[in-house]
């Protein structure tokens, strides 16, 4: 970035597969946002260059000479400190630009993230795709979608093939494990519709922990 010698500029990073960006192309007359005609041209790569625009975020570099003489301002009684910031740099004439010339990295999705688990990274199968299958499917696994791929079969009824990575192995047991609510070994069982458990044993149904049922549905 340093390369650009602007004052002020930031690498375009988006939420993958969403329109969600560190930069708006447009701005409404009431300060908010406002899409530009080439917004997605941008975020999609198709038009790469340093872009004069009225609003930038997240990760910003600025030019240490230039923050040496100017002062900032965060607060309004309208906007966020953000939105404060980029409102203040546009009335006093100064660029912020924005560049795509390469793909820097990209933005997480924080709006529903969940810190009530043990492993919160498990549960973002949905809102943070990307970084989740990066973490959890194995390196493998798309060798196993193709049409000669053969599946081992060690014994009749047992398929071997890469799913899962070994982290997603790990924190799955570590999850169960920590939520702990064992049953009781016996053959009385509240869990099942007829309280009774032809075979006992000491385990957790998947059904208790449903968030991580679901992620295993989908896999």
């Amino acid at each position: 970035l340093m390369e650009f010698n602007r004052n002020v500029i930031v690498p375009l990073l988006a939420r993958p597969f969403k329109l969600w960006s560190n930069y708006w192309g447009n701005i409404a007359r009431n300060g908010f946002y406002a899409r530009s005609r080439d917004y997605n041209e941008h975020i999609g790569y198709e038009r790469k260059g340093v872009w004069n625009v009225p609003y930038v975020g997240e990760a910003v570099l600025y030019k240490g000479e230039w923050l040496a003489n100017h002062v900032p301002v965060f607060y309004s009684d309208l906007f966020d400190p953000d939105m404060a910031w980029c409102q203040w740099m546009r009335e006093q004439g100064h660029f912020m630009y924005m560049t795509n010339f390469e793909e820097y990295g990209h933005l997480t999705d924080p709006d529903e993230f969940s810190i009530d688990h043990l492993h919160n990274d498990l549960y973002e199968m949905f809102n943070n795709k990307l970084d989740w299958e990066k973490r959890y499917i194995h390196a493998n696994y798309s060798q196993v979608l193709e049409d000669d791929y053969e599946i081992e079969q060690p014994c009749p009824d047992v398929y071997h093939y890469p799913s899962t990575s070994k982290r997603f192995c790990e924190e799955l047991i570590e999850e169960v494990e920590h939520f702990g609510q064992w049953s009781g070994g016996k053959h009385q069982d509240a869990r099942l519709s007829g309280g009774y458990e032809n075979v006992p044993t000491v385990d957790i149904h998947m059904n208790q922990v449903t968030q991580i049922f679901e992620i295993c549905l989908c896999l």
